[in-house]
């Protein structure tokens, strides 16, 4: 059994995490602590999980100034907070489940990977992608040869206009000298993944972007400052925040889908009901008019990156998107694939034998909740190895890996490039 802390207990550390607990597959897990600044989460998950009450706390800072709690602790806990937090819990000598971004600071982030290794605590970066079906596929497509060497990847982040809205207009992420740049917290997911798939150092980052739509000069004519039925545009927004949570999100869909919906449960700070739907429009951002909120960060970005052995990867963001969901280009010396993890088909086609092979992940696994399943699949890991470490098991790359930091140093390169209108920035020394 691997007993877990926890602080925050919103999207990630409540429903994603928290809730495995309850789940099948998840029989060594007990979280026995939780923090949260919401009182109402932390009654919730006290009651669902069974965690002693004097074990449920108001602050990460309160729960990590106890004696060490648990096997392992999880950090869900706001961006800008994760360095703190961390920290401490290194020095409390917890394994540690994070969060992404590792911090909001490169020099932070660095000092992390330091003291973890000095500590010998062992730290698994929640960059979810990699535990996914769909891309250790295509790290093994790649791995094959059947493609030859890869010269290039171009990769696109649909992030979809309303999750955008909700995440990086009216939310947390919308402003990044409160939380980060939106390079870092949604798309270092994306440089990770694509370092990973070449087992490449990337050698320079250049990128550009803009806040183009998403400003007060935009709003539509006779639009108000809180969606409304008095606004000019409410039958035709689709950003009618109204139309979104309450109609289309809560009053016309069933109890099932509804129950554990993650957008609803952060306009309602907790478990969702109509009574708090309607007070969330009325009183949070959530109800405000996306061109009058007090956002910054950029709704369209691109990053070219170059790697160590020639490789060109393109990370493409957008707000702009129908659906949610990320898909990928790979241009080889013998062949090219083309794959989306929206529909879970990977393409693989050789040029010398004309032929084409269609990979059906559908087919390959059954749980594709939580990024594709990979939310999962990354949490019975990390318990594993926590569990492994408590039987005096211990590998050899215990602590953050090299190579997740420089996901971070692509996006930290990518921020400082777009705010120099796209200087090149060196990262890592070439050949």
């Amino acid at each position: 059994m691997v007993t877990v802390a926890i602080c925050g207990l919103g999207g990630r550390g409540g429903l994603c995490y928290a809730n495995c607990q309850l789940k099948e597959g998840f029989d060594n897990m007990k979280v026995v602590a939780i923090a949260d600044l919401s009182k109402e989460l932390v009654n919730e998950y006290r009651n669902k999980l069974g965690v002693p009450l004097e074990n449920c706390f108001s602050s990460a800072e309160e729960l990590l100034s106890k004696d060490k709690l648990a096997d392992c602790i999880i950090i869900a806990s706001m961006d800008k907070d994760h360095y703190v937090h961390t920290l401490k819990a290194i020095e409390k000598g917890y394994d540690i489940l994070l969060e992404k971004p590792i911090s909001t600071n490169e020099s932070e982030c660095e000092e992390i990977r330091v003291k973890a290794k000095e500590k010998g605590v062992y730290i698994r970066l929640c960059h979810v992608l990699r535990s996914t079906v769909y891309f250790r596929k295509l790290k093994e497509i790649i791995a094959s040869g059947v493609i030859g060497a890869v010269c290039g990847i171009n990769h696109i982040e649909n992030v979809a206009f309303w999750h955008y809205a909700h995440s990086f207009v009216r939310g947390n992420w919308r402003n990044s000298a409160e939380t980060s740049p939106i390079i870092l917290q949604k798309c270092c997911h994306d440089a990770d993944i694509l370092t990973w798939l070449l087992q490449d150092k990337p050698e320079m980052v250049s990128s550009l972007g803009e806040l183009r739509y998403f400003k007060k000069e935009n709003a539509p004519q006779g639009s108000i400052p809180r969606c409304g039925k008095e606004c000019s545009v409410y039958d035709s927004c689709p950003y009618n925040a109204e139309k979104f949570y309450l109609v289309d999100s809560f009053l016309n869909v069933t109890e099932e889908t509804r129950k554990d919906n993650w957008m609803l449960r952060a306009i309602c700070r907790g478990e969702i009901s109509e009574e708090k739907i309607r007070n969330g429009l009325n009183t949070s951002d959530f109800g405000k008019c996306v061109f009058n909120c007090e956002n910054n960060v950029v709704d369209h970005q691109c990053v070219l990156i170059k790697y160590k052995k020639g490789t060109l990867a393109t990370i493409t963001m957008s707000a702009f998107t129908q659906s949610c969901y990320r898909q990928t280009k790979i241009f080889g010396t013998l062949g090219e694939v083309e794959a989306n993890d929206g529909d879970n088909l990977i393409k693989v086609r050789n040029f010398a034998k004309g032929t084409q092979e269609i990979i059906d992940i559908n087919k390959l696994a059954n749980d594709f909740s939580g990024h594709n399943g990979g939310d999962a699949i990354m949490l019975k890991e990390f318990l594993i190895r926590i569990e492994d470490r408590k039987n005096g098991i211990k590998d050899f790359d215990d602590g953050i890996d090299d190579d997740i930091i420089i996901s971070h140093k692509i996006c930290f390169a990518a921020e400082k490039s777009r705010q120099q209108n796209g200087k090149p920035i060196k990262i890592c020394e070439g050949k």
